[in-house]
């Protein structure tokens, strides 16, 4: 017991010795959400989460230069030592102030299309930049109900699983993270290897966040959201966009970065509204927060949908990557309404990978054995963006739930309750069900209408049914009677 004892100390001091906490502010002291955090010179980093928190591990202790960084602040480069002890450091970022005295503006246009046509030139260039790369990702994912009706078409909704508040009805209904290996060769070839999925209240739930379908790059000349988006960098964006210089600024690598508003010329067209932040004389993104709405997806139950994605530049490489991505949604639908949010963190990037011909093939999505049996001590590590305590207390809640629903007992006494049989049922259907097995049996009711003809006038039919949920696919086998 002794050795075990001192075996879980050395893991917990070792752990301890390279972690780095702590909260980023604006000098209002409000939390600022989604900053990217890195080690100057590597790939390694992390996103804060909503509440402005972060955690940053390191491989070992020693000394680091750690960068600071989000749209509209000026970045801050700290240094930090680690050697045996956890740190907590608060960083407070200021609002990064720009200025328009350089500007020249000639011909009566703006000169934020010069910078766009820069862009346009490079767009191509800067894009096959990552036409190879490895990399880890990490996505969290959730979804907010405010409101919700009781009933809709008459049915009662309930409390979905025990996501609302039984006062407010309202609560997160969906909640999930993935751990992925990705690896990625142009023009075609992905492939995604899920290391960890995590889906609340689910023990057995995969997370429906990968890395492929959050890959949403503005170097391309569209961005496919049900409809294809016009990049406001694309090849004709000219013709969909006004460009605007709000400001310019120097970043903590000395390089110019120039702040462009982007309107779309017309209101329904496939275009974003926002602002671009795009790099002198390379002509890349720094940085860019657009939204288009569902009227621009042809998805009507979205209100907004909102990208921010932020970019660092690389010393020994020169190029400039993405290190992290936040996409915010809001939605209304007969009479339900919230908001969701899907975030984006990617590490460890590899750009010179060595492919074999047989790398890739017809598999792009793969899971590893118990990706979604980790438990809590595995996510606490491996969790680039701390949990907020609202996300905290859904996991909390959620699996306390989910172990009482699962449980054998409590699923026979629900099925003893709705298995009773009414005597109406004889005529409308009935269903005896099997929780713990996943199954269920019964007919559809002499009261199945089939339709009318000359012969036989109105004719009424009925069926037996059988139901088996296996690996969350539902077969039936239906015998018409």
């Amino acid at each position: 017991m002794k050795n075990v004892l001192c075996t879980v100390m050395l893991l917990c001091f070792a752990f301890a010795q390279a972690q780095l906490s702590g909260t980023l502010y604006d000098d209002q002291k409000e939390p600022i959400a989604f900053a990217s955090i890195y080690v100057e010179g590597t790939y390694i980093g992390t996103t804060t989460n909503n509440s402005g928190q972060y955690t940053l591990t390191f491989p070992e202790n020693g000394t680091y230069n750690v960068v600071f960084k989000s749209l509209g602040y000026k970045t801050q480069v700290v240094e930090i030592v680690l050697n045996g002890a956890a740190v907590t450091k608060d960083i407070t970022l200021t609002e990064e102030l720009t200025t328009l005295d350089a500007v020249v503006i000639t011909n009566g246009e703006d000169p934020a299309y010069r910078i766009i046509r820069e862009a346009i030139n490079n767009r191509e260039a800067n894009r096959k930049k990552f036409s190879s790369y490895t990399a880890d990702f990490y996505s969290r994912g959730f979804w907010y109900m405010d409101d919700v009706p009781e009933k809709f078409l008459g049915e009662e909704i309930g409390d979905i699983d025990g996501s609302l508040d039984s006062l407010t009805r309202s609560g997160i209904v969906y909640l999930s993270e993935t751990v992925s290996e990705i690896a990625y060769d142009a023009p075609d070839n992905f492939k995604e290897r899920i290391v960890a999925s995590k889906v609340s209240g689910d023990d057995n739930g995969f997370s429906v966040n990968s890395a492929e379908s959050a890959n949403f790059d503005f170097y391309n000349n569209n961005i496919d959201l049900n409809n294809r988006i016009v990049s406001p960098i694309a090849d004709y964006a000219l013709g969909y966009y006004e460009y605007k210089l709000l400001g310019t600024f120097y970043d903590d690598n000395n390089f110019l970065i120039n702040k462009i508003q982007v309107s779309s010329r017309r209101p329904k067209d496939n275009t974003f509204n926002g602002t671009i932040y795009i790099v002198e004389d390379v002509w890349t993104i720094y940085g860019l927060e657009l939204t288009t709405r569902g009227e621009n997806i042809n998805v009507p139950i979205i209100e907004e949908l909102v990208f921010n994605q932020s970019f660092t530049y690389e010393k020994a490489s020169g190029d400039w990557i993405k290190r992290s991505q936040s996409i915010d949604f809001q939605f209304a639908f007969f009479g339900f309404k919230g908001y969701g949010r899907f975030i984006a963190n990617y590490t460890n990037y590899d750009f010179k990978p060595q492919f074999d011909k047989k790398y890739f093939g017809p598999e792009v999505l793969s899971f590893a054995d118990g990706a979604n049996k980790k438990d809590s001590t595995y996510w606490n590590a491996k969790r680039p963006t701390p949990l907020t305590v609202a996300e905290t207390d859904e996991y909390i809640k959620k699996d306390s739930i989910s172990a009482v629903r699962n449980d054998p007992k409590y699923k026979d006494s629900v099925d003893a309750v709705n298995n009773k049989l009414d005597l109406l049922e004889v005529l409308t259907g009935y269903t005896y069900r099997n929780s713990n097995n996943r199954s269920s049996i019964g007919y559809k009711g002499v009261t199945d209408f089939k339709g009318f003809n000359t012969v036989q006038g109105y004719v009424l039919g009925t069926g037996l049914f059988i139901q088996k949920v296996m690996m969350r696919i539902i077969t039936n086998t239906y015998m018409p009677v």
